[in-house]
């Protein structure tokens, strides 16, 4: 019987292999559909008979060499992953944290190798080819991070140019055809991934049949094998997409969260989610006033549900469930990093304080990684695992005092590691308002905020509102960066047109913060340059009304209440209008 999913790509793939294609093609492209037809490591021989190895794919991390036969007395790891596994074998900042140098800490007297083997923005099929390479190495153990990037993968488009192409790839005619069809692929452009029940089950389904090929494929190579549950920012970074405003409950609950009426937005929030109980945005910020009210617990489930709901795939606490039961049932070790951090956390809420973003932990969290992984280490040495060297050569005060080094109290971030984190942030703010334009061309649809550039702002904002205030004066520095790096080059040709853009998220997440004067300057910039950019009036005029220039405030609202693409327009309005407020 066929398969309908399966027949959707081959005829998909038919109909693209017949029509024409762009006359030139991103390295993205090529990252993403292509790369993985080529070998993940490359041999050259070594001294003394043996062969070096080296990770040779584009992307994959510099200077992670080895030799066969390994050195005696030597434990070799793999990590296979994401960019999270990059973050977790940095040498950056605290290169003593890295998970060899604790190893070997805690097990003096034994060689401790680890091999990056992460790829930024890899999903979990094609971390299962980079597996497939590295268990053919004959590792002493491989430990998988995985779960973030799902969203990003096209894991069935992989999967059908593996499987269509696998077999043709030394043939020069036929991997110009593969070129050809990767291109087109390429051609459509931004794609939002659905965010329905459907569509996640699905998504769950594929994750877990990924995650299960990878741990029954260590089994019968007889490599031991740890998964890891992996911890994300829930608490600073909000679901992706758009303020659903044309809900009147859920903007009357975020205003006034925003006005800090704390009881009436959760009243309003509770409403919009009984009548809309698949949309995310209404769980976040429900979140928040369960947080600004001390209820924590209230507010970790509530960020939660939201992550649920959430279209950008990163590990939900339903895709951690997943991996925790994988590993469980198909004899796996597991790291539960997630826990660790969810213990070390102010709260219980994992956020700005320990990740960068919305996935990447600071550097400085490694040691709260390290020591899940240690655990889960130690735990296979308890079934038989001699990774660790002799039970009987163990020194319990050394590992005692490796695990001491990596405590959550040691975890520090000083002013200037402030202020180089926040330099990042606001590359990924002014990132995140050329995304959401580039979807915006591609989709149609009204000119409202990203939420994600707003959360950058804001983060920033919580240690350094002068970074924001003068980021008027940034604009040649930050189109540089943008133009220097693969992942944001193409989109930094809209920067020019996007800047006022950037000006008017920055005022709004000054407004957010109830920083209005500091608001109204920013907006007053975005309109400066750009005076059609009508959401800018709309939330300038809700920080006049907030500094009690109603008139000022009406002048700029009453040309604009009527535009149904503007519900926040009428809303404002309406508020001013009426005698006493605001």
């Amino acid at each position: 019987m066929a398969h309908p999913r399966r027949d959707f790509w081959l005829r998909a793939a038919a109909v693209l292999l017949l029509r024409g294609v762009p006359a030139c093609a991103l390295d993205r492209d090529q990252y993403f559909y292509s790369d993985i037809f080529t070998p993940f490591f490359s041999a050259e021989p070594a001294a003394g008979g043996k062969t070096l190895f080296k990770t040779r794919r584009p992307g994959s991390a510099a200077g992670q060499e080895f030799v066969e036969p390994k050195p005696e007395n030597t434990t070799r790891v793999f990590v296979v992953g994401g960019s999270i596994a990059n973050v977790f074998l940095s040498v950056r900042r605290e290169p003593e944290v890295r998970l060899d140098r604790v190893l070997a800490r805690a097990f003096p007297g034994r060689s401790f190798e680890v091999i990056d083997c992460g790829m930024s923005g890899y999903d979990s099929y094609r971390e299962s080819l980079v597996l497939e390479e590295v268990l053919a190495r004959r590792p002493d153990a491989v430990i998988v991070m995985t779960g973030n990037n799902e969203a990003y993968g096209e894991g069935q488009v992989n999967r059908l140019l593996r499987g269509v192409f696998r077999g043709l790839s030394r043939s020069a005619a036929f991997r110009a055809l593969r070129g050809r069809f990767i291109r087109k692929l390429a051609a459509h452009g931004p794609r939002m991934p659905d965010n329905s029940q459907l569509a996640r089950a699905r998504w769950l389904e594929a994750f877990e049949g990924n995650l299960r090929g990878m741990a029954r494929a260590a089994k019968s190579a007889g490599i031991p094998i740890v998964l890891c549950a992996l911890p994300v920012n829930f608490q600073d970074i909000p679901p992706e997409g758009e303020l659903p405003l044309d809900d009147i409950d859920f903007l009357r609950g975020f205003e006034a969260l925003a006005r800090a009426d704390v009881p009436a937005a959760l009243a309003h929030l509770r409403r919009h989610a009984r009548a809309a109980p698949q949309e995310p945005f209404g769980r976040y910020y429900a979140a928040k006033s369960w947080e600004a009210l001390g209820g924590y617990k209230q507010a970790r489930a509530s960020y939660w549900a939201a992550l649920e709901r959430d279209r950008l795939v990163r590990c939900s606490p339903s895709a951690n469930n997943v991996i925790r039961r994988v590993a469980r049932e198909e004899g796996a070790a597991l790291a539960d990093i997630e826990a660790a951090f969810l213990s070390a956390a102010p709260r219980g809420l994992l956020g700005r304080e320990m990740f960068l973003d919305d996935v990447h932990w600071h550097l400085e969290c490694n040691r709260l990684a390290d020591r899940a992984v240690l655990s889960a280490l130690l735990a296979l040495a308890q079934e038989g695992w001699t990774g660790l060297g002799p039970r009987d050569a163990w020194n319990a005060a050394a590992i005692k005092a490796a695990e001491s080094f990596c405590a959550a109290d040691r975890v520090r971030l000083d002013p200037e590691l402030r202020r180089q984190i926040d330099e990042k942030r606001l590359l990924y703010a002014v990132g995140a308002v050329l995304d959401s334009r580039a979807l915006r061309a591609s989709r149609g649809g009204p000119r409202r905020f990203s939420e994600r550039a707003l959360a950058f702002f804001d983060m920033i904002l919580s240690g350094d509102k002068e970074t924001v205030l003068r980021l008027g004066r940034r604009k040649d520095s930050l189109s540089g960066k943008l133009e220097a790096n693969i992942w944001s080059e193409q989109r930094a040709r809209d920067f020019e047109a996007a800047w006022p853009e950037v000006l008017m998220h920055a005022g709004e997440s000054l407004r957010r913060r109830r920083l209005y004067r500091e608001a109204v300057s920013l907006f007053d910039q975005a309109l400066a340059l750009a005076p059609a950019l009508r959401r800018a009036r709309v939330f300038r005029a809700a920080a006049f009304g907030a500094l009690r220039r109603k008139q000022r405030a009406l002048a700029d609202l009453e040309p604009l209440a009527s535009d149904a693409g503007l519900p926040e327009a009428r809303f404002f309005f309406d508020e001013m209008a009426r005698p006493g407020k605001l």
